[in-house]
């Protein structure tokens, strides 16, 4: 929708349900949509926001915003101990 007179463009009408839609710096537009069933991992990480670590051995402890998690330090190697 242009703001300066209203005027609605499609853009893409293969949506079934967007779920959110932004704009990144260089003007693009980013939808995610539901519905389908089809699942496409854009970025991860092991770990989401660490707040506590405890290194014992070769573990490293670590209390997650969303969950303990316990890391080996040499395979590198990530397990959930405990998810909310």
């Amino acid at each position: 929708m242009d703001p300066a007179n209203g005027a609605v463009t499609v853009i893409n009408s293969e949506f079934k349900t967007p779920a959110a839609a932004n704009l990144d710096g260089k003007c693009n537009l980013w939808v995610v949509n539901t519905k389908t069933g089809a699942t496409r991992l854009l970025t991860g990480g092991k770990l989401a926001v660490p707040g506590g670590i405890k290194l014992d051995g070769d573990t490293l402890w670590v209390a997650d915003l969303f969950a303990f998690r316990e890391l080996n330090v040499k395979s590198g190697e990530v397990k959930d101990v405990f998810r909310m």
